[in-house]
Order: structure tokens, then C-alpha cells, then sequence
């Protein structure tokens, strides 16, 4: 007779009601820089202008939005990525702009993280993720 085993969540590094099995995380997104530039203090970003620059600072646009699956950040409060950079502005539907951090930058290395603060499950961040997105085994 044949058994079968589910294993859900485990398949991404991630085990909802057993943290003792050791699980990491397995998948990381990372976004291309697309261009940068300096906003000088008080310039805005995003839609509806919500950032407003404290002081000059260097920007980054980088290639994901939220036609690539990404839950769509809407400015409010703060979302800091996995290097330190702070997200700015509204997402566009194809681009973010962030605190420069070089010509690629990880925008996502746990989906707890961003479970967390959008208010929701692992799952969901993970599944959502857009097939065009490109893949590379590692």
C-alpha cells in the first residue's frame, strides 16, 4: 500500500507548527536597479508624492511591483528591506524606489518578515510571487 506525505510549507523552508525541525527559509528575491539618482531634501517620490526627503539622499527605482506579485506597500509606516534600505514611496505596479543599495538589492530573504507586516501568512507572500519572475537554482 502506498502512503503519502504532505508536506506543505516544509517544500519552502518553513514549518508552521513544528520549529524544532530546523527549516530555513530556501527562496530569495532580489530587484535589478533600473536608475538613481540624488532627491535633494524636501523633493518627494511616489505616488501622491508620499515621501518626502529629509535630507539629499541617493535613490534607487529598482524592477519588481506589484504586477510581480508583491503585497503593494502603500508608503504608510515603514518597510525596511533585508540590507538596511528603506522602501520609499508608494510601489508601482513594475518598480520601488528605495535608499540606494547598489545595483541589486534583496527585497525579500524570509516571507515571515513580510507576512508579518502586512498581516497575513507565509503562503500567501510565497504563492503570489509572479511566474515571470526569474528563477536561478543556487
Amino acid at each position: 500500500e502506498d502512503e503519502y506525505a504532505r508536506v506543505g510549507m516544509a517544500q519552502f523552508g518553513y514549518a508552521q507548527f513544528d520549529e524544532s525541525l530546523g527549516l530555513r527559509p530556501v527562496l530569495k528575491l532580489y530587484a535589478d536597479l533600473i536608475s538613481s539618482r540624488v532627491l535633494k531634501k524636501g523633493q518627494r517620490v511616489g505616488y501622491g508624492a508620499k515621501f518626502e526627503a529629509p535630507c539629499d539622499m541617493k535613490i534607487g527605482t529598482y524592477d519588481l511591483g506589484y504586477a510581480d506579485g508583491l503585497l503593494r506597500y502603500d508608503g504608510e509606516g515603514e518597510l525596511v528591506l533585508p540590507g538596511g534600505e528603506r522602501m520609499l514611496g508608494k510601489m508601482s505596479m513594475d518598480s520601488f524606489c528605495a535608499e540606494f543599495g547598489g545595483e541589486r538589492i534583496c527585497v525579500l530573504d524570509d516571507a515571515r518578515d513580510w507576512a508579518k507586516r502586512f498581516g497575513t501568512i507565509e503562503y500567501e507572500i510565497l504563492v503570489k510571487l509572479s511566474g515571470e519572475i526569474k528563477r536561478s537554482w543556487v
